[in-house]
């Protein structure tokens, strides 16, 4: 894809130098296995076949959903902003029981919590292109029982910051295009 996605933007925000490339990797796995597992869920179809060193962030997602969540109205499809340049793809928008959508990003660890509303305020931007209206943005945490959600406020300097971060990105990967050239 031409355009940068939001995760590529902020990864060169994020310190991993001081965890392993395999606890790297494993985490990614289990990210990207436990997100289906729960976008599968929030779609009403049953997560089946789960690893038991899975089962633990499903079974939070499951209850979480159960006890809050009255409509699913999105799950991971990729979204693109063609005048700002960038793609996304959030996890999941839903209607809680108090009637407010909420776009909610999946974790099943903890790392980068600095730059969490500012990939929410990227995917809120991206909903919205595409008609989504968003009341609430939060983390929910599955890696606890209960899970645990945990809310953002996004505002107009945070999708400003973004915008920053896309446009360093870009210069970055046009000067290393530049030298090796």
């Amino acid at each position: 894809m031409l355009f940068p996605s939001v995760t590529e933007v902020l990864k060169q925000y994020q310190d991993f130098s001081g965890v392993s490339q395999g606890i790297m990797e494993r985490a990614g796995i289990r990210g990207t296995a436990v997100h289906s597992y729960c976008c599968n869920i929030a779609n009403g179809i049953p997560a089946v076949g789960v690893p038991d060193d899975y089962q633990h962030y499903v079974d939070a997602f499951q209850a979480w959903v159960s006890e809050f969540v009255s409509e699913t109205l999105f799950t991971e499809d990729r979204l693109i902003d063609e005048a700002l340049g960038f793609h996304g793809q959030p996890d999941l928008v839903v209607t809680a029981k108090d009637k407010s959508n909420i776009l909610i990003d999946m974790k099943t660890g903890i790392f980068g919590m600095k730059l969490w509303p500012i990939q929410l305020v990227a995917y809120k931007h991206l909903l919205e292109l595409i008609g989504h209206k968003i009341d609430r943005t939060a983390v929910l945490l599955l890696n606890q029982q209960p899970a645990k959600l945990i809310e953002y406020t996004v505002k107009a300097t945070h999708l400003n910051l973004f915008c920053q971060m896309l446009n360093i990105h870009r210069y970055l990967r046009n000067e290393e295009g530049a030298k090796t050239a």
